[in-house]
């Protein structure tokens, strides 16, 4: 019988002659696939702050940072101009920026937007007033038209605010700009607010205490020996910066337990790969039944994508060198044992430079074990067609791929082949033995007096039993055939072998019996 290997080398090459599945297009596709990913990826991020809007604030309004709890950092004045460059949904928020270039979170209704909520007494969805937020976990005190008065949950509150802003939500974490802290140190501690936004990403706070402007750079995150930090910079009056400290470091980090992590996280190019975009909103809107259609639709093909950026990335050279293995003249000089160390070391390097890369972007161990596994499973296919086997896939004297056919099969040789064979005839005795363990326990008093326990109470069988079997000897006439292949271009020839068994006697020689024992054992309530 063929064995595991065999199969899939037999349907494999039944793949390789539907040109849809083949080799060298699944290659190719994987290829496409990856390279479109990275490229959405680097289109979707946004590091630039957009102005959506600019009104004028119609009474006194407070800017926050807004986590828990909320902390006062600056006002806007009645009249004053403010810039709303983003929309927090946690707790409906503008990011906006006043006059005087303090950033912030300025809640929507604070600057006169509306909301609407579902009236309890009309159960239909109004405009609400006198809305008043409450700490974390949001809830809004509101007042309707009719005089109801309620408690509605932030997710049940509809803010009045446009599409083209609510499509540019923020996050406490908005974007996340990844940069080694030597070069942080190097390139942009020292720098004025405008260059290092310029240069990395925006800060999501801006704000002044004692005349001097402090920043917090909630996107930027800086790898160092202890974790993940983000930096609160403080800058003087010429605008230059000094860090103040670091802000939630992340100590947990697995990534920092790498060997070779800060050559890795060197490279700008790495660090660019896991950014992403200070907004987390859809660049368009989707109305309408066909454009929810749409929304879903676009929703699974980003889902695959992002899957493809994960798990096939570090494969990318490994499926280029498996496209061209398909044009002979390019990989002439690598023998197939050759290209196949090539891709593994390859593979190997690849792999372990995603796995630190995604490490210091925040992946947890458990995901990572994907990662590997999708790498052995595209690493296999790859690989296959170089495989020293015959037929070979790639002839190795032409390097031309699956050009090796059957040119003719030929009986080789015979010989005997001897064999044995027992049959069980019946059970001739059985014995069972049954016992039972405990653990006695005997607790003495300072009296005198004593009592005694039973614990831990077990039931023991052993059962061992005889068994008769016919011993047969049996002789097969085997018959061996060798199977010629030629390449159709260069016309090497190679060689396989396949055996035919044909059974020629079956011979009793005797008996034998054998003795099995088993024991199990049950505990006793």
């Amino acid at each position: 019988m063929p064995n595991s290997t065999l199969m899939f080398h037999y349907k494999f090459r039944l793949m390789k002659s539907k040109k849809l599945f083949s080799h060298k297009n699944v290659c190719k596709v994987a290829i496409v696939l990856i390279i479109l990913a990275h490229l959405a990826n680097s289109f979707s991020v946004r590091h630039k702050v957009k102005i959506l809007d600019e009104i004028e604030a119609p009474s006194k309004a407070n800017i926050y940072k807004l986590a828990y709890t909320d902390s006062i950092i600056g006002s806007v004045k009645q009249g004053e101009k403010v810039k709303i460059i983003g929309f927090y949904n946690k707790r409906y928020a503008f990011w906006a920026e006043s006059e005087s270039g303090i950033r912030g979170l300025i809640p929507i209704e604070e600057l006169g937007y509306n909301f609407k909520a579902k009236n309890p007494s009309t159960k239909k969805s109004e405009i609400v007033s006198n809305v008043k937020c409450e700490g974390y976990p949001y809830k809004y005190d509101v007042v309707f038209d009719d005089g109801t008065k309620a408690k509605i949950k932030h997710d049940n509150m509809e803010p009045q605010v446009s599409g083209k802003i609510r499509r540019h939500i923020i996050s406490q974490s908005a974007g996340k700009y990844h940069i080694l802290e030597s070069k942080f140190n190097r390139k942009l501690l020292g720098k004025s607010l405008e260059k290092i936004e310029k240069k990395a990403s925006p800060a999501l706070y801006v704000y002044y205490k004692k005349d001097k402007m402090i920043a917090e750079f909630t996107s930027l995150r800086v790898m160092g020996d202890k974790g993940r930090h983000m930096p609160v910079l403080i800058f003087d009056k010429e605008g230059n910066s000094e860090l103040l400290k670091w802000k939630e470091t992340d100590s947990r980090l697995i990534a920092k337990m790498f060997p070779f992590r800060k050559l890795i996280m060197g490279r700008n190019a790495l660090c660019r790969m896991i950014d992403s975009s200070i907004y987390n909103g859809p660049e368009f809107s989707f109305n309408g039944i066909i454009g929810k259609i749409v929304f879903v639709f676009l929703a699974i093909i980003m889902v695959f994508m992002v899957l493809v950026w994960y798990w096939l990335t570090p494969m990318l050279p490994a499926f280029v060198v498996g496209y061209l293995i398909h044009y002979p003249h390019v990989l002439k000089k690598f023998s197939n044992k050759q290209l196949f160390k090539l891709i593994a070391v390859v593979s190997i390097i690849c792999v372990y430079v995603w796995i630190v890369v995604l490490g210091c972007r925040g992946m947890v161990a458990i995901f990572m074990l994907f990662n590997i596994v999708t790498a052995l499973l595209s690493f296999k296919f790859i690989t296959f067609p170089l495989l020293d086997k015959i037929p070979h896939d790639r002839c190795p004297e032409c390097k031309e791929m699956y050009k090796i056919e059957e040119l003719k099969t030929e009986f080789w040789k015979e010989y005997i082949e001897y064999d044995h064979e027992k049959v069980k005839v019946r059970d001739v005795a059985k014995d069972e033995k049954k016992w039972k363990t405990y653990l006695v326990t005997t607790y003495k008093y300072s009296n005198g007096s004593s009592y005694t326990t039973e614990s831990d109470k077990k039931e023991h069988t052993e059962t061992t039993t005889t068994t008769l079997y016919k011993d047969y000897s049996i002789a097969y006439k085997v018959k061996v055939y060798r199977i010629t292949y030629r390449c159709k271009v260069c016309g090497m020839l190679e060689y396989d072998f396949k055996d035919s068994y044909e059974q020629i006697s079956r011979k009793e020689t005797g008996q034998h019996t054998e003795t099995d024992t088993k024991r199990t054992t049950r505990s006793i309530v």
